[in-house]
């Protein structure tokens, strides 16, 4: 990977690959072109916001990953956009630290299937923490997965959907961390329904 310099207070955000794959040329309002249609203007307008990519090696490998039947693993529109984004020095590179910090979320959960879905995606955590706590991912399993972990360090980040109703504005923003797009944010009507199950279970 070639190494990013002069950040000059950039956002980056750790890009899931489910929105490579899905990003296409093809920008039409056909229902089945809707999830492309989303990925595609998402990335489009991250590079127009000048906000940078975050690449560990890990999600690099991935990235650049082979699936069967498949010459790659990001459709072709990705490909190009990322060389877009390596021309425009929009690309940074982390090492995330082995802090332990993925045993114990792992421990939050107590089913081995969890578990699983858990570690196969930590590694898009641990990109963030090492950058501006920021992931996009068109899965929202995933995101819904780590809403349930109670460590701080989780709590903080911002982990973004492109179907999200506000998440182009949200760029155009600069992508700030905003608590309400927190893993743990919490509305208050679900806060106010936790509490009352925590008195009931007293």
């Amino acid at each position: 990977m070639r190494q990013k310099k002069n950040r000059q207070n950039k956002i980056g955000i750790v890009v899931d690959t489910d929105i490579v794959r899905a990003a296409s040329d093809d920008m039409s309002n056909n229902d089945n072109k809707i999830t492309a249609k989303q990925c595609s203007l998402f990335l489009l307008t991250m590079q127009e916001q000048k906000l940078e990519l975050v690449f560990s090696q890990q999600i690099y490998e991935e990235w650049k990953k082979k699936r069967e039947n498949e010459k790659q693993y990001m459709s072709c529109f990705s490909a190009n956009w990322l060389a877009s984004m390596y021309a425009r020095k929009l690309v940074r590179n982390v090492t995330p630290q082995q802090s332990g910090l993925k045993d114990k979320v792992l421990q939050e959960f107590k089913l081995e299937e969890e578990k699983s879905d858990v570690s196969k995606d930590f590694h898009l955590i641990e990109a963030a923490l090492a950058a501006d706590k920021t992931i996009a991912s068109y899965n929202d399993k995933e995101r819904d997965k780590f809403k349930q972990v109670s460590i701080e360090q989780i709590k903080n980040i911002v982990w973004r959907n492109p179907k999200d109703e506000d998440v182009i504005e949200w760029l155009k923003e600069g992508a700030p961390p905003k608590d309400e797009y927190k893993l743990g944010f919490i509305l208050k009507t679900e806060r106010n329904m936790k509490l009352y199950f925590q008195k009931t279970d007293q």
